[in-house]
């Protein structure tokens, strides 16, 4: 039987003619550039050549395998790939990321642990995604250390209003926009506070043409990129909703005592994972519309926020963490897993988690993370 993939594979695209196994492995070095240096995905490199991705991918292995590429692993930022497993196991995620001798809590450890997201986030993008991204210091030094691309096709949406209070680029707003320019995508901005008064006055603000334009992208985010503020005891509190002083010390009080430990998306969660009502009338993406929609992707770190880290992931909304030693250990140290503990990733309704996104993110990790 004839292998109609390998024929296609080995078809010129410039001559037609057939390109023997020698050549193609001949093309290994080119690919190995194309990929390493110039960073073009997969398919473009099948494109330029000629031949499929899947080739190319084997391409790529077999540079490896043979030593024309080498790799060197960064001295600054290492991973600890069993830390990440129990925390995968624990929580039911599809990926967990644990920088190693990392605290996210110093200024060096929070530019770390964005550069680590900037890494991993930027190889989960494809070409027509839709990405809905939060607002806060974490989140900042992601978008500050994404490397530039060029994805026309794809939507960048701020997921929360502003406020005047937050130093600015830590604002949605601009966090949202630094990631449109960073990869070339088209920017939608939310022309709305973070939270209002009251209810009516919310509805009455979504019913804003500049608004809705913005908020009808909620239920098409492929790609949700967040981070995680704490409500812990007092003044222990961080996190833009809290800085902001959206939560101003009288109603965070009240919500401490209700049982709020986080904030994710200006929804307030309890250490069991359930919303805890109360407190501000937000102007954001609401967790439910994250659940039905694409993949969530957590940025948080610092053992002060394993508390609420936790809970977040106990909320069920989010798939992808990317978090520090000093967290992981924390949240383990509290709360070690156990076998009845584990439990499948959750389902999406919408859309699964593409199946390449664990080796992509495995071979990004092979790289150096400046």
């Amino acid at each position: 039987m004839v292998d109609c993939m390998d024929m296609t594979e080995r078809a010129s695209a410039t001559t037609g003619t057939a390109i023997r196994e020698g050549e193609l492995l001949a093309l290994a070095p080119e690919v190995a550039r194309l990929y390493f240096e110039r960073q073009l995905s997969k398919v473009a490199i099948g494109v330029q050549l000629g031949i499929s991705r899947f080739r190319v991918a084997r391409l790529i292995e077999r540079a490896l395998e043979t030593g024309l590429v080498k790799m060197v692993f960064s001295e600054r930022v290492l991973f600890d790939h069993e830390l990440a497993g129990q925390i995968e196991t624990r929580f039911g995620l599809r990926l967990c990321i644990v920088a190693r001798d990392t605290d996210a809590a110093t200024a060096e450890g929070l530019g770390q642990l964005g550069g680590v997201g900037a890494s991993i986030v930027s190889d989960l993008i494809s070409p027509s995604e839709t990405i809905g991204v939060s607002w806060g210091a974490t989140v900042a030094a992601f978008a500050a250390r994404l490397p530039y691309r060029d994805f026309s096709g794809v939507n960048v949406v701020q997921l929360a209003g502003g406020s005047g209070r937050l130093r600015g680029h830590e604002n949605a707003s601009e966090v949202a926009r630094l990631v449109a320019d960073r990869l070339g995508a088209t920017f939608h901005p939310l022309y709305a506070p973070a939270a209002v008064r009251t209810t009516s006055l919310r509805d009455h603000l979504l019913l804003e043409p500049d608004i809705q334009a913005t908020t009808r992208l909620w239920d098409h985010i492929s790609l949700a990129v967040t981070g995680i503020g704490a409500l812990g005891d007092l003044p222990a509190g961080t996190g833009p909703a809290v800085l902001s002083k959206v939560f101003d010390p009288s109603s965070l009080e009240s919500l401490r005592r209700a049982g709020a430990v986080a904030e994710l998306m200006l929804t307030v969660i309890a250490e069991d994972g359930s919303s805890v009502v109360g407190g501000v009338v937000p102007i954001a993406i609401t967790l439910e519309q994250l659940r039905r929609g694409g993949r969530t992707v957590a940025i948080a770190g610092g053992a002060c926020k394993s508390r609420a880290i936790a809970a977040a992931l106990r909320s069920g909304v989010i798939d992808i963490l990317i978090t520090d030693d000093a967290a992981a250990r924390a949240m383990i140290a509290a709360d070690p897993p156990t076998p009845e503990a584990k439990r499948a990733p959750r389902k999406r309704r919408s859309r699964t988690v593409r199946r390449q996104d664990r080796r992509s993110s495995v071979e990004v990790i092979k790289r150096s993370y400046e």
